[in-house]
């Protein structure tokens, strides 16, 4: 991955206490553009995905962006940015569908069992739905209706199940087990392995499978080595591939229409770059990550996945369900798996 080039058009800003205290950070000149995230700069997204996006689009413009680059949660937390963006606070920040129940249901596709099997795929079907230039389904149905314009977004590399002390193989065998998770979706599919689901945020998993309150989380493989889950997770499955996570970024809709022609064309270009060296970053960070876990828990694959897949396909239904406009519902799930 290539060094930033343009670290010097970078200004770190002001936290968010001196924030507070001025009317907001949207930029009026078009040409100068604040962005707000919640990775840490050390985090490897900060670099392949948000450094790499500025830079890309800079490479395309015909005129050099200036960016005021906020991350670590300078200006809030992951559940606030989209509130910044769509206020007008910041012109660009990481919004992400399920901090936010209920606005962004739609958007919230990739969350169900099985749709995602290929990470880089999954992602361009994802933007496809999201970008107004392809398909534009969900931005017109929850992010233009917010004021926001996506710019560009992901899958997360899916998650597996991960237990404390139990190797479970077969779908039976998970019948009955208490097991974190966190959202509707969430909860309908560990209903739907016959589990207990116990909700809870990513911070509390650690001492929950430490102290026997859990028996098993379901996770991607990247947040055990950060989280030191590892520590407490003996079993991973390797081919379920339950969920994956959507990320999104957003702009609020006056800056966006504030940019140039010749600038929001570097803006789409640069999105689609971002989705391929994401996805090696992020395989990178795999490798890099079960490297640095060793042999402290045993990776294997389930038996009869047809099983797990079978009682899995439920929450597809109770999905669709959930919505006023089923057939809304069912067209986004077939477009979005057709292509995952």
């Amino acid at each position: 991955m290539a060094p930033h080039s343009r670290r010097d058009v970078l200004s770190y800003g002001v936290g968010a206490t001196a924030l507070v205290g001025m009317a907001g950070c949207m930029s009026t000149d078009s040409n100068s553009l604040s962005f707000a995230s919640g990775w840490s700069e050390n985090d490897w997204r900060s670099e392949a995905v948000e450094r790499h996006f500025m830079d890309r689009v800079n490479e395309h413009a015909d005129e050099e962006v200036e960016w005021e680059y906020h991350p670590d949660q300078q200006l809030g937390g992951f559940e606030e940015m989209h509130q910044l963006v769509q206020g007008g606070s910041v012109d660009m920040a990481i919004t992400l569908p399920p901090y936010l129940p209920g606005s962004y249901q739609l958007s919230e596709v990739g969350l169900i069992p099985g749709l995602v099997t290929d990470q880089k795929s999954a992602s361009e079907s994802f933007w496809r739905l999201l970008s107004p230039e392809q398909d534009g389904t969900l931005f017109e149905e929850e992010f233009e209706p917010n004021g926001l314009r996506p710019v560009m977004a992901s899958q997360v590399y899916p998650a597996e199940l991960c237990m404390g002390s139990e190797r479970i193989e077969t779908i039976d065998e998970v019948e009955g087990k208490l097991i974190r998770t966190s959202g509707s979706i969430g909860e309908w599919t560990v209903n739907a392995m016959g589990a207990s689901p116990v909700t809870m945020s990513g911070s509390e998993v650690y001492n929950a499978l430490d102290q026997g309150t859990i028996e098993g989380t379901i996770s991607p493989l990247t947040v055990l080595n950060s989280s030191s889950q590892h520590e407490v997770i003996n079993y991973m499955t390797e081919d379920l591939k339950i969920q994956s996570f959507p990320e999104v970024y957003s702009m609020n809709v006056d800056s966006w229409n504030n940019l140039s022609d010749g600038t929001q064309e570097a803006f789409i270009t640069a999105a689609d770059e971002v989705i391929t060296n994401r996805h090696d970053a992020m395989m990178d960070k795999v490798e890099s990550d079960r490297e640095a876990i060793g042999d402290s828990i045993e990776y294997y694959s389930v038996d009869d996945p047809n099983a797990w897949e079978n009682q899995l396909s439920s929450v597809q239904d109770r999905w669709i369900e959930s919505f006023d406009d089923q057939e809304l519902a069912e067209t986004v799930l077939e477009k979005f798996g057709s292509e995952a």
